[in-house]
């Protein structure tokens, strides 16, 4: 494997040489990516069914659609994106030029996740190469077929130099947050985040970090269960539960907690069938470990439907426990996997105090028929985003950003939020050599009367009627000004 500082002096010298910023060869190397997919697409598909047993329509709708949709987005908007952005003036820059000038960063580093191998890293990339950087991209080694997919096809299709892919595990990853990069994208769990961000600090490079946690779902008394529950089971089961912004666990009334089981049961048998395990729909876990690690979740709990594991194949079957103790260890982590655990609550106060009690989650789901009821959770809670009556689809949205805060992450991305992300916002104000004696308020010596005019051009606050008024008398005074002069 050779050095990962050759690696990342080389895109940071191709970076240097100008050639990623002109939009005409950004857009170019998002085309490249954009035929990348179109022509590659049996071998993603293959790489995810081996990675995660992921069926062909899944696999397509969950990685490879959203992929095409921001390259289509970007490819479109970037133009208007990347112009000058002019701002408001003051009455003491109203002859100048002020705006905001978005520039690259220099050279970024993305670290892709294991669980949607593909868009994870993807997403991330679109932006960076949209905002004119340099890309070092890591996919996860635990989906290795994808990751070994990406390292062959992206040289293929883009700027070797400019966009090298490392692959490899804990010691390369290491290694290369030796390296000084100027932001690092990082989508995994927290402990590794706070790894990353440690590295990071040394050489002062700004983090996003995409993170997960236990995202709730509290489902109120009002509330057409049949969709709720259809809904919740579709968004908490796909990818086998390995999804960062799955539903973690159900919060409900007691009262309610039989028919939610009784609905997510029905769902189940219609999304899949009699026999989960030979339905081509449903995932399967990651690896050994991950199998290990979510099977043991299940010891000690009240099992409502179940709970049937095959180490073999790492099939762990759609399962719901009921009355869970909050200090449980299922309660205690992430799942990441096909568990639902359901805790009881009197009433929406105890759901919010349950939910503030705990790390900031990644998402936070309320079903309800009372939309203040929604508004009220979502003003008296935090979390990186929220979908209400529904799972998973504020993800979707590229208009709004996703990420986490607290302990589920920081800093955005998706749209226009990534091209955000990955520039600079450059202040820039342009004045012209003329007209020195407006600037005497601010040279030396200092006076009250220099105070005083500075007070007015700085501090006043005019309503449109009376900034005309202004305008008016000031035409008026170089009116009067300029008679005299020429009399």
């Amino acid at each position: 494997m050779e050095k990962m500082q050759q690696i990342v002096g080389r895109a940071r010298t191709a970076f240097n040489s100008g050639r990623s910023r002109p939009l005409e060869f950004r857009i170019q190397q998002l085309k490249a990516l954009e035929r990348m997919v179109q022509e590659k697409e049996k071998e993603i598909l293959a790489a995810l069914k081996a990675d995660l047993n992921k069926c062909g329509p899944n696999a397509y709708s969950h990685e490879i659609l959203g992929v095409l949709g921001e390259l289509a987005l970007t490819m479109e908007k970037l133009p208007s994106w990347a112009a000058p952005l002019p701002v408001k003036k003051n009455l003491l820059t109203m002859r100048d030029e002020a705006y905001i000038h978005y520039e690259p960063l220099g050279v970024v580093l993305v670290i892709g996740a294991w669980n949607y191998p593909f868009v994870l890293v993807m997403q991330p990339l679109i932006g960076a190469i949209a905002a004119g950087n340099a890309v070092v991209v890591k996919p996860s080694e635990v989906s290795e077929n994808t990751a070994r997919l990406l390292s062959e096809l992206l040289p293929q299709y883009l700027d070797k130099e400019l966009y090298p892919v490392v692959t490899g595990g804990v010691p390369e990853t290491t290694e290369l947050l030796t390296q000084r990069f100027d932001h690092i994208l990082y989508t995994g769990n927290t402990a590794v985040g706070k790894i990353v961000m440690a590295a990071a600090a040394k050489h002062l490079t700004p983090v996003t970090l995409e993170l997960g946690g236990k995202s709730p779902c509290y489902i109120d008394k009002d509330c057409d269960l049949a969709v709720a529950c259809r809904r919740i089971t579709w968004g908490k089961y796909m990818n086998c539960g390995q999804t960062c912004i799955a539903p973690d666990y159900i919060l409900c009334h007691p009262s309610i907690q039989d028919k939610v089981v009784e609905n997510i049961k029905e769902t189940l048998k219609e999304f899949y069938g009699e026999d989960v395990k030979s339905s081509p729909d449903y995932e399967r876990i990651v690896n050994q470990r991950h199998f290990k690690r979510v099977k043991s979740l299940l010891e000690g709990q009240k099992i409502a439907h179940g709970g049937e594991t095959d180490e073999a194949s790492c099939f762990i079957a759609p399962t719901i426990l009921t009355d869970v103790s909050p200090e449980s260890k299922v309660m205690e982590e992430e799942i990441f996997g096909p568990v639902l655990p359901i805790v009881t609550v009197k009433s929406v106060e105890e759901a919010i105090e349950f939910i503030n009690g705990r790390e900031k989650p990644l998402a936070l789901y309320v079903f309800s028929n009372n939309k203040e009821l929604i508004k009220r959770v979502i003003s008296q809670t935090s979390s990186g985003g929220v979908t209400g009556n529904d799972v998973i689809m504020h993800f979707f949205l590229s208009t709004l950003p996703f990420g986490g805060v607290g302990h589920s992450g920081m800093g955005a991305y998706h749209g226009k939020h990534s091209f955000e992300t990955f520039s600079h916002r450059r202040s820039c104000l342009i004045k012209d050599l003329r007209m020195e004696s407006t600037n005497k308020m601010r040279y030396p010596p200092g006076s009250q009367k220099k105070v005083d005019w500075a007070k007015f051009f700085l501090l006043k606050r005019f309503n449109k009627a009376r900034i005309g008024l202004f305008v008016l008398a000031l035409l008026g005074v170089v009116a009067a000004v300029m008679i005299k002069v020429v009399n």
